[in-house]
């Protein structure tokens, strides 16, 4: 352990300068922020030795999906991704069919590590952009992942991420609620209450309205303002007596 950090140590940029402005600094905040730097650093050459280190491991190569061969592998390709430690590079092994079947590249390593193909930002930067993207608007929500991460991302894409999650959750609700209806659902038998058996749906969205900039006049421009909107509710078949 103490060999890798001392490798660490020797990959970060301006190792010594940083530790010169942190026994300079003249402030607890400016101690702190210097530290925090020099913690991501570490953070991301740590996170990129150890997938490095499970990229070596032994591969077990999946069977084609299209005519059933096992894949071989194509060497190694090189892979990058925005993590919360900031952008993260290695490489790892890529197979593909033999026989040159189309669509048939898998990398078992970014199975493994939940990474899709096309996955550009990792899932703890995604979460916490959707967490603050619950209480303001997508603008102040860039604004505010970039301050607390350094991480810059615009609002189309935080508002993108909000919808895929959104998609995820229906279909996961969607499921408990067909488990049940069927009396299939564990949780739901270890409770009590009819009403506490209900899946619960907690949602969050935001909506443009527009506002008149002076009260009870019509007179002068429109300003849009987003406003959010939250809704509690157990989720379940109800009956009246029409029905």
């Amino acid at each position: 352990m103490i060999a890798l950090l001392e490798r660490i140590i020797d990959e970060i940029p301006d190792w010594e300068t940083r530790i010169v402005k942190l026994e300079t600094a003249s402030s607890l905040g400016a101690i702190v922020w210097v530290a925090w730097g020099i913690g991501l650093s570490v953070a991301r050459v740590l996170v990129a030795h150890e997938l490095c280190r499970r990229a070596k491991l032994p591969t077990e190569w999946p069977n084609c999906p299209h005519c059933g061969s096992r894949l071989h592998s194509k060497g190694f390709q090189k892979r990058s991704i925005v993590t919360l430690v900031g952008t993260v590079n290695w490489e790892r092994r890529v197979g593909r069919c033999p026989l040159k079947c189309q669509n048939s590249q898998r990398v078992p390593l970014d199975d493994l590590l939940l990474i899709k193909p096309d996955q550009k930002t990792s899932d703890e930067v995604m979460r916490l952009g959707c967490l603050l993207a619950i209480f303001v608007p997508f603008g102040i929500t860039s604004k505010l992942l970039k301050q607390l991460t350094g991480i810059k991302v615009c609002s189309q894409t935080i508002g993108n991420w909000i919808a895929s999650k959104g998609r995820l959750t229906m279909e996961q609700t969607q499921k408990e609620i067909a488990a049940f209806e069927q009396g299939d659902n564990p949780i739901a038998e270890s409770l009590s209450s009819d009403v506490e058996k209900m899946a619960l749906a907690v949602a969050a969205d935001g909506v443009m309205v527009p506002f008149r900039p002076q009260e009870k006049t019509p007179s002068g421009a429109t300003q849009w303002r987003e406003v959010k909107v939250g809704v509690i509710a157990r989720l379940g078949a109800y009956s009246t007596r029409r029905a």
